[in-house]
């Protein structure tokens, strides 16, 4: 297995962990920039210069569109459902599933680490989408559940086209900006879905 796409894929599945059981936003919106960073490289090869510049601006655009976000509602989150450490070993399990699956496909070199990395990505966001239960947590699932999809399609032998590319970045940026709308939105309606320092007991209401 070539170096790069090993180190990118162990770079991923950091920041998925970091984004799963952190409780401070920013730290949450860090994680995520780790992943999606690192996930280009751990396809294999270096990406066309052009398209990786054009993805890294989406992202990074992505991010501060999430940070300001956090820092006008609140930086505390509450843990996610499960407590984090179950749904990082879940991920875990999901990237040595990935990796089993592609060391039988025909090239099996280079597709199993972006395979593994896919499914695993994959995993993490359906569990944010799953048990989270915040704005900022939704919105990252969303994003890491998009870049698996595309991070799929050249595992599987299919072209690593830059409309596919340029598609991603621009989704990237467009659900970021949606979720960081509705983070603020959330915080000043108090919404179901928002960024708060602890769940509110209903209980303890009226």
């Amino acid at each position: 297995m070539a170096p790069i796409p090993v180190a990118a894929a162990i770079l991923v599945l950091l920041g998925a962990a970091v984004t799963l059981r952190a409780t401070h936003g920013r730290l949450t919106v860090v994680g995520l920039g780790v992943a999606l960073l690192g996930l280009p490289l751990a396809v294999g090869g270096i990406p066309d210069p052009l398209v990786l510049a054009f993805r890294t601006v989406a992202i990074l655009l992505a991010l501060l569109l999430l940070d300001h976000a956090v820092r006008r509602t609140t930086s505390l989150i509450g843990p996610i459902h499960l407590g984090g450490t179950t749904e990082v070993a879940i991920v875990l399990a999901a990237w040595l599933l990935g990796l089993i699956l592609g060391s039988t496909m025909p090239d099996a070199r280079g597709a199993a680490i972006a395979l593994a990395t896919a499914v695993a990505l994959g995993t993490a966001g359906l569990t944010l989408q799953w048990f989270g239960h915040d704005t900022l947590r939704r919105g990252c699932g969303a994003m890491f559940a998009l870049a698996a999809g595309a991070t799929a399609v050249p595992a599987f032998g299919g072209a690593e086209g830059a409309a596919l590319e340029l598609a991603l970045a621009g989704t990237l940026l467009a659900v970021a900006g949606a979720t960081a709308w509705l983070a603020v939105v959330g915080g000043r309606v108090r919404h179901d879905l928002e960024l708060a320092d602890r769940p509110r007991d209903l209980r303890d209401a009226g």
